[in-house]
């Protein structure tokens, strides 16, 4: 089983079995992104998004901009929490706009798939340390 020696045993037992019950095929069927907590970590996880996106054929460019929007909205200052959560789900929910192909044409990146869930990439990570503006650490991460 995954082991930590800086979480205690009650506390990895808890987490060993939630982990379990994402993997599980028959559940979730998530994949394990690991125990991240010696990694730099940030809000995006920048592999899947991309090839989420290259499953969607987009373009590197159009990929490339979605990145960075992406990431512009993601990062935000803790006053603002509010309405940068709010806007992000909108980015969830109705698509990533202001991002223009090369034709200056404006267009809308889906970042879920919600016609097809099973399109989609589903990890779950443990001990996420993401330093933004105030350092995180959630015990698990989905």
């Amino acid at each position: 089983m995954r082991d930590n020696t800086t979480i205690d045993k009650v506390e990895r037992i808890t987490q060993n079995k939630v982990i379990k019950f994402f993997e599980d095929p028959h559940y979730l069927n998530y994949k394990y992104a690991g125990n991240l907590i010696d990694k730099e970590n940030s809000n995006i996880k920048a592999d899947s998004f991309i090839k989420f996106l290259q499953s969607k054929k987009y373009s590197e460019d159009i990929i490339k901009k979605a990145y960075l929007k992406i990431k512009e909205y993601a990062t935000c200052e803790p006053q603002n929490l509010y309405s940068a959560n709010k806007k992000f789900y909108e980015i969830l929910r109705y698509g990533l706009k202001d991002i223009y192909d090369e034709n200056n044409k404006p267009i809308t990146i889906q970042i879920i798939d919600w016609d097809n869930p099973t399109n989609n990439i589903f990890e779950i990570a443990e001990e996420v340390t993401v330093i933004a503006n105030l350092e995180k650490r959630p015990d698990l991460v989905i």
